[in-house]
């Protein structure tokens, strides 16, 4: 599927959504949380890099492109700027120092905000409701979880949800996993880890080999 993508733009485009001015790639994504795809040969193509290729013409390999709204899953052509590693780090150092948070001009989320999608995620609240109450993607409300967003806030300390997976959740997981979501796609929903979303399916008679995390995937 994801070889389609890469040669299709509509379905490349279909898989985004808006988040205020950035569009938020939907599919895989990285534990930093930019958008990825399988190319040729099973190779990792960054979607933000992939966009930038479809207005601009190919990236030179030695070339970062750069976000200017500091959103790693956006896909916005208007967001992304060509430059180079060092120009990359500058921008995390000082957009971290002077750009955190709601004074950042690009961000839909408030301080206030931040703290509600961490305290529901602690609660154990599934990422994907707290999601759609805040128009924000999972995998922000991941990050906000796992103190990598927004810890200026919070505090930082990634959340344990270590509650024990409710009939509802449970079939939310074997759901998905029949459609073919990978178990990261799964956490990304849920905010379950790797080991209760593999109990769950196990619940359900899913028996996976080690190392399998997708209905298709070869070990």
């Amino acid at each position: 599927m994801s070889d389609r993508i890469v040669d299709n733009p509509d379905l490349f485009w279909a898989k985004m959504r808006r988040n205020g001015e950035c569009l938020e790639w939907q599919g895989d994504h990285t534990m930093r949380g930019y958008g990825v795809l399988r190319g040729p040969n099973r190779t990792r193509i960054y979607t933000h890099r992939h966009t930038y290729a479809l207005h601009h013409g190919s990236v030179p390999s030695t070339a970062v492109v750069r976000h200017t709204c500091d959103n790693p899953p956006c896909c916005n052509p208007a967001h992304l700027i060509e430059g180079t590693q060092r120009e990359n780090i500058h921008d995390a150092v000082h957009r971290g120092r002077l750009a955190r948070g709601e004074r950042s001009g690009t961000r839909v989320l408030t301080d206030d905000k931040a703290r509600e999608i961490y305290a529901r995620a602690a609660r154990g609240e599934s990422y994907r409701s707290i999601a759609a109450d805040h128009g924000v993607s999972d995998v922000a409300v991941l990050q906000i979880a796992h103190g990598r967003a927004w810890g200026h806030v919070t505090g930082g300390t990634p959340l344990q949800t270590t509650r024990r997976l409710t009939e509802t959740e449970q079939a939310d997981i074997v759901s998905m996993f029949k459609q073919g979501f990978t178990f990261k796609q799964i956490r990304a929903h849920t905010g379950r880890s790797y080991v209760s979303i593999r109990h769950a399916l196990k619940l359900h008679g899913i028996v996976l080999p080690p190392g399998r995390r997708s209905p298709t995937q070869k070990v």
